[in-house]
């Protein structure tokens, strides 16, 4: 090969390298840049999607948004979320009210106080109204004072209720006054017992005296005499959320606490069936519901010297007037009461060896409202119950309950079964100097009218009584004679 040719190939060898060589040094300069940037377009990103998490996937959010713009917009967002929310719960379709009501209280923050109040006082339906003030009982901002103050003048007596409770919750002492006039003049006892429990929730010095120079003016209210005394424990923190009592010697009569519910409760020293040989057999267990006079120890006694002859173990819950102000219908909008009273049924089953799986149940007043609704709930637990009853859930699947027999949002896990609670052996005892004495026949018809339409035989017995002493009597004899 001649020498000018490869001079030629060396030439055009030299000039490849070079190339080369300079093509990853520019490759390598580039790269050295975006990695650098690379943490500033990451922090871009999240910023990015943080922000379209907030508004939406159909929003397009800049590359370059900073943290402050991605606050303004998660605000402006949230509070398009809650005028829509509050928008449904003015909807005439119930199950829209609950649900907007239901997601409106875990929504709503600090910041919404102005406007929550604001709606409050311009309420139209009692749906709406409750689900305000219970958002604005769980913020305990004390800026919603002037508008719960409000509504407990002007609301209807469900509102009014409430917002006399939730002026408790804001943890001030102002609205003292206020409430020692509700709970010394109001006519209506609910309103009186809201008002004590309000006054336990301030816990205050001077809560603790307008309690204390109270009690002796509400010898004509026995239900708010039983909530201001205990409202006066809770301010006092005589009351243990956490005191568990294990020790239930039988054949005595016990009050014990169960994670803070006080409750009363006996089982037979000497069993049916025992001998030298033998323990006897499990005890059943019968469960007494108060009034909504929340005098328990008194529904204990009759309850016990009946139990103490058929050699049963008696259980008698306190549904305090703080934890379940609406126990009668389960408190369904707080704290269950079923669940709470299964939970302690359970407890005191193991504890005390009884035969639990079915219990006998009784309760008037309320406590026949929450032992109505009790069966109808969880009607494979009952054994036998009788009941006499203010209000009742109608057998009508238009309404949610606990109006109805259509599930609620509010509590899920209720699917009534209504083929088994007819299929109860159960009596309603109607009390003619009741006021609710009309409403006790037309349920008693209802439910026959459903049984019928349905092609079931129901169980239900009725019986009518003149005065309250009489209610217990009927409901002996029905729930321990199987030929009643």
């Amino acid at each position: 090969m001649s020498r000018s040719i490869l001079s030629q190939l060396e030439r055009s060898f030299s000039f490849i390298c070079f190339s080369f060589i300079c093509f990853n040094l520019i490759s390598g300069t580039v790269l050295s840049q975006d990695t650098e940037a690379a943490p500033e377009n990451k922090q871009l990103q999240e910023n990015a999607k943080a922000l379209e998490d907030a508004l939406g996937e159909e929003e397009s959010v800049p590359l370059d948004a900073t943290k402050e713009e991605i606050s303004i917009q998660k605000d402006l967002a949230h509070e398009a979320k809650l005028q829509d929310l509050l928008r449904n719960l003015s909807s005439p379709d119930e199950r829209v009210r609950i649900e907007a009501g239901m997601e409106l209280r875990d929504a709503s923050r600090i910041g919404d106080t102005t406007l929550l109040s604001q709606t409050l006082k311009r309420g139209n339906n009692i749906d709406k109204q409750l689900f305000i003030i219970e958002a604005l009982s769980k913020l305990g901002d004390k800026r919603a004072g002037e508008a719960l103050r409000f509504e407990t003048r002007h609301g209807e007596l469900e509102s009014q209720r409430a917002a006399t409770l939730a002026l408790g919750k804001l943890q001030t002492d102002w609205p003292i006054p206020i409430l020692v006039r509700t709970l010394r003049q109001e006519k209506d006892e609910e309103l009186r017992k809201r008002a004590a429990s309000a006054l336990g929730l301030i816990g205050s010095t001077q809560a603790v005296y307008a309690i204390r120079t109270s009690l002796s003016k509400l010898e004509d209210a026995p239900g708010a005499k039983n909530a201001a005394y205990y409202a006066l424990d809770k301010a006092l923190n005589n009351i243990d959320p956490q005191r568990l009592d294990t020790e239930m010697p039988p054949g005595m009569r016990h009050t014990l606490f169960h994670n803070g519910m006080k409750y009363y409760f006996y089982h037979p020293e000497v069993r049916k069936g025992a001998s030298a040989l033998r323990s006897g057999l499990k005890p059943w267990l019968l469960v007494c519901i108060h009034d909504g006079d929340l005098a328990a120890s008194d529904i204990f006694s009759v309850c016990w010297r009946t139990a103490k002859r058929k050699q049963m173990a008696v259980l008698v819950p306190t549904f305090d007037n703080i934890t379940y102000p609406e126990y009668g219908n389960f408190n369904i909008r707080g704290k269950r009461a079923d669940l709470k009273l299964l939970e302690l049924i359970e407890f005191v089953g193991k504890q005390a060896g009884l035969s639990v799986r079915e219990i006998y149940l009784f309760g008037y007043g309320t406590g026949g409202d929450f032992a109505h609704r009790f069966t109808m709930a969880h009607p494979r637990r009952i054994a036998r119950v009788a009941f006499e009853a203010s209000e009742f859930t109608k057998p009508d699947p238009e309404y949610l309950f606990p109006r109805g027999l259509s599930k609620t949002p509010l509590a899920s896990d209720i699917e009534l079964d209504m083929y088994s609670y007819l299929k109860t052996d159960m009596m309603l005892i109607s009390r003619k100097e009741s006021p609710t004495f009309k409403d006790s026949k037309s349920y008693a018809e209802a439910i026959q009218n459903y049984a019928d339409v349905n092609g079931i035989k129901t169980r239900l017995v009725t019986r009518t009584v003149d005065v309250r002493f009489e209610i217990w009597n009927e409901a002996e004899k029905f729930l321990f004679a199987y030929d009643y």
